[in-house]
């Protein structure tokens, strides 16, 4: 027996990965392994008394598991369907196959110990800013997820070329790599990972992280509550120099952005509908226009686009100084940042913006150390 809910949350994940939607299952007494071609989770299970490996349709998979609390697996005699139902009958069946995909096991040869939520904050954030592969091709730096790991710590890189996140959060490691290395996680494995990184929403759970090398592969091995992530690594043709754009010197202004403040931000965003006429097409990134106005006597935010509507909120800032700015058509992606951020579990702390000059582009940093910039922004 396998807990249905977890099942589903699982094949729901892996479909953003599996490009030809079949998976190889692989049951034993106490665990169930679902691997694609770039992923591999596995979750426990009761009850099963033999081995077996096979071929399926994710997707179907995913159909006949919807709703159970409890999923139970048989066979058709002739061994061509997969049986599934609850503790009382067979809902549906699943064509299945000879077993087509296996990842190597992954030892404990690298290993970094983190709190979960604080690893979820991390990835999250560092997976909002990968562009979709729709735009770069697969092997461009841009689609993907850096992962720098030596001796001490773990970073998640990632970029599009207007917004850059550098992801933290590794409390205790006891890897022994000593220089740095490097690999890279292709977009569709980042969105699963993050999804199955959720799943573990209650209490203090504790997340082991494997980095190796298998037959000159990277593969990077995620231990998380009840789950194990297998992702793949992937050649890929560059990845930019993202130190060199980073800002440096001291900022003209620094602003802690609270709660109190994200809310009206992410409620800006959700109603920007409102600055769009339905007689002029549809808003566009490049339409809009980010203001903010900080002064002794009050503190503006401002949305406006191409056809001078607005939208506004008055937040009391806490800044270091006083002074306006605009940013141009970057200004979506600081409201992306505020939203993920804000709905991300566990995210109590201050956000900090600091704000150098218009070449530069604004920093925001978290209480964890995470860190996201959004690239110059010329109005």
């Amino acid at each position: 027996m396998i807990n249905g809910i977890l099942l589903h949350r699982v094949l729901q994940a892996i479909t953003k990965v599996s490009d030809f939607d079949m998976v190889t299952v692989k049951l034993s007494q106490e665990t169930l392994t679902i691997t694609s071609s770039l992923l591999s989770v596995s979750m426990p299970m009761a009850g099963n008394e033999r081995f077996e490996e096979f071929c399926l349709s994710c997707s179907q998979f995913k159909q006949v598991v919807k709703g159970l609390k409890t999923v139970t697996l048989g066979f058709y005699d002739d061994r061509s369907n997969l049986l599934v139902g609850d503790t009382t009958r067979t809902i549906g069946t699943v064509l299945i196959g000879g077993a087509v995909t296996v990842l190597p096991t992954i030892n404990d040869y690298h290993e970094y110990l983190t709190i979960s939520s604080k690893f979820r904050r991390s990835w999250s954030l560092a997976t909002s800013t990968i562009t979709p592969p729709v735009k770069y091709p697969e092997d461009d730096g841009l689609c993907t997820m850096l992962v720098e790991h030596d001796s001490t710590d773990v970073k998640l890189d990632s970029t599009d070329g207007y917004r850059l996140t550098v992801g933290v959060g590794f409390t205790d490691t006891i890897a022994e790599a000593e220089a740095t290395k490097t690999l890279n996680i292709p977009y569709r494995s980042c969105l699963a990972v993050n999804e199955l990184l959720k799943l573990n929403h209650k209490g203090t759970v504790f997340t082991s992280v494997c980095i190796q090398t298998v037959d000159g592969v990277d593969y990077m091995r995620i231990e998380s509550g009840d789950i194990t992530i297998t992702a793949k690594g992937m050649i890929v043709n560059r990845f930019p120099r993202y130190e060199d754009a980073m800002p440096k010197g001291d900022p003209i202004s620094t602003v802690s952005l609270s709660s109190s403040i994200l809310q009206p931000l992410k409620q800006l965003w959700d109603n920007r509908s409102v600055l769009t006429h339905e007689k002029r097409g549809k808003l566009r990134k490049q339409d809009m226009r980010l203001s903010f106005n900080l002064s002794k006597t009050g503190s503006t935010i401002r949305i406006t686009n191409r056809w001078d509507t607005e939208q506004e909120v008055s937040p009391v800032l806490d800044a270091s100084c006083f002074l306006k700015f605009e940013v141009g058509e970057n200004a979506c992606f600081i409201l992306d940042y505020t939203y993920v951020v804000i709905m991300l579990e566990g995210s109590k702390g201050d956000l900090t913006m600091e704000y150098k000059d218009r070449l530069k582009g604004l920093t925001f940093q978290d209480g964890q150390g995470n860190l996201t910039l959004i690239m110059p922004m010329i109005g």
